[in-house]
This record gives structure tokens, C-alpha cells and sequence, in this order.
């Protein structure tokens, strides 16, 4: 091999290995670029969350106290107020019926004790008393229904929402044969003006032989709860009736907060 030949190998070989060394370098580069991309991706994720939980927690505050004062009385053993409030009897101004002791001359007045009277509330109701809930019972109107105006519908008992908790339009009456659909907020918005937007949020709670009440124009039903299960929006079937039977259906949005599943309570009429 000439001294010519060696020279152009060594100054291949030193360019050979210039090239590599620069393809070393910009594959580096281009890895260190790729690593710093994905931390700055990780942290933009990570703070994203984090931002998230935040406003969800503020978006639904009411409905995530609710829950936690529940828990927090389940730890401490402490129960519920009593959700069938005393109140105050208006009593007719009419004559009460006496039983006349012939042999004493007197008047014998043996009446029951006020304390064991039964006060009907003047307006419709719903109370269960496993969620600490007493809460008015809304008729909306069904004409939006029956002309199939869904978005006015929604409307409607958006804003009826806000004064309690729904009976679906076209279900049955409280005391008639068919499905009783009631819906509820488990959460809304916190800044909605709504009295009720979280009345729902300890639904979950329930457990089936569980006691609901309704109070529907001056009359009371009792009710025991038979079925619990999650379904998804679409699953309407929940709200059909069952042939000769006459239920209770409660539904709310599930998890708390989000509108993601149904979580549907179905109870029997038991009087």
C-alpha cells in the first residue's frame, strides 16, 4: 500500500469520524429537546389536574359539604336531625265528640294526645329519611312533553329544579297505578341561585328496604326501596311502567358533579 493510499484512509477515518461525532451530537440534541418537550408536557398535564379538581371542587362545594358532614357523623355516631318536623295544628272550631258518663253527670274527655296526630304538610313532599331530606315535591307541566319541545322541556324543569325535586311529566301520580318518576340535582352549579341544586348528593347512601315518603295533595304513601343500580343516560327505560304496579323511581346524575350515569332508586308501594 502506497504512503498515498494511507494518507486517504487517515483523512477518511478522521472525517468518518467527524461525521459520527456530529450524528452523536445531534441525536443528543434531539433527545434532550424530545426529554424536555415531555417534562414540560408532565407538568402542563400535572397542573392542568390540579387546576381541575380545584374548580370542579368549587363548582360542586355544596354537594361535596354534604357529603363530607355525613361522613364526618358517621365517624362521630352522631345522627340526623329528625326530617318530620312538628309543626303547629290549626285546629277547626268545631265541637269535639264527648262521651257522656250518664252515672257520674260529667262529661268524660278522653282525647288522644296531640303529640300523636300526624301533621300533613299543606304543600307536596318527599322525605327520605336515610339522607336526612324533606324537600317539595314539583309537578311540571307536561305540555312541552306532549308536543315534544325537548329543549323547552329541559327549561322548565331546570327551573322547577330550583323549588325542589321534578315528578317527570307523562309518569303516574303518586297513588295511581304506574312509575312515580321523581329527578333531582345530586350537584349544580354553585353559583346557581337554586335552593336545591345538592339535594340529591347523598342518594348513593340509600340501601334497598329503605323508607321514602311522599305527601301528594293531602295524602301520604309510603314506599320501600327494592332496586339500586347505575345506567346510562340513554336507558330510559327505568321510567316505563311495570304492568299492574305501582312504583317509585328516583333518579340523579352520578358520580357527583358529573352527568356521566344515572343512579336510579326504585321503591314499591307498600301503603
Amino acid at each position: 500500500m502506497s504512503v498515498i493510499d494511507l494518507k486517504k484512509i487517515k483523512i477518511y477515518n478522521k472525517a468518518n469520524k467527524k461525521i459520527m461525532i456530529k450524528f452523536s451530537e445531534l441525536i443528543h440534541s434531539k433527545a434532550e429537546k424530545a426529554r424536555k418537550k415531555l417534562k414540560y408536557f408532565f407538568k402542563t398535564a400535572i397542573l392542568s389536574i390540579i387546576i381541575f379538581a380545584i374548580l370542579f371542587i368549587i363548582a360542586n362545594i355544596q354537594a361535596f359539604s354534604e357529603i363530607g358532614k355525613s361522613k364526618i357523623k358517621t365517624i362521630l355516631g352522631t345522627k340526623d336531625e329528625q326530617v318530620f318536623t312538628k309543626e303547629k295544628v290549626k285546629v277547626k272550631d268545631e265541637p269535639l265528640p264527648l262521651d257522656v258518663v250518664k252515672d257520674s253527670g260529667k262529661l268524660k274527655t278522653d282525647y288522644p294526645e296531640m303529640d300523636s296526630l300526624e301533621v300533613i304538610p299543606p304543600d307536596n313532599r318527599i322525605i327520605i329519611p336515610r339522607i336526612n331530606k324533606n324537600v317539595p315535591l314539583v309537578k311540571t307541566d307536561s305540555k312541552n312533553y306532549f308536543t315534544q319541545d325537548w329543549d323547552s322541556l329541559d327549561q322548565e324543569i331546570l327551573s322547577d329544579l330550583k323549588r325542589g325535586v321534578v315528578i317527570y311529566p307523562s309518569s303516574a301520580m303518586p297513588g295511581k297505578k304506574g312509575n312515580t318518576v321523581v329527578t333531582g340535582h345530586s350537584s349544580y352549579y354553585a353559583w346557581d341561585d337554586g335552593k336545591y341544586k345538592d339535594v340529591f348528593a347523598r342518594l348513593h347512601e340509600i340501601i334497598l328496604g329503605d323508607e321514602i315518603y311522599i305527601y301528594y295533595q293531602q295524602k301520604k304513601y309510603f314506599y320501600e326501596v327494592e332496586d339500586i343500580k347505575v345506567v346510562n343516560p340513554e336507558d330510559i327505560q327505568v321510567m316505563h311502567p311495570k304492568a299492574g304496579e305501582n312504583i317509585l323511581t328516583v333518579i340523579t346524575c352520578t358520580p357527583v358533579g358529573t352527568n356521566l350515569r344515572r343512579l336510579v332508586i326504585t321503591a314499591k308501594l307498600v301503603n
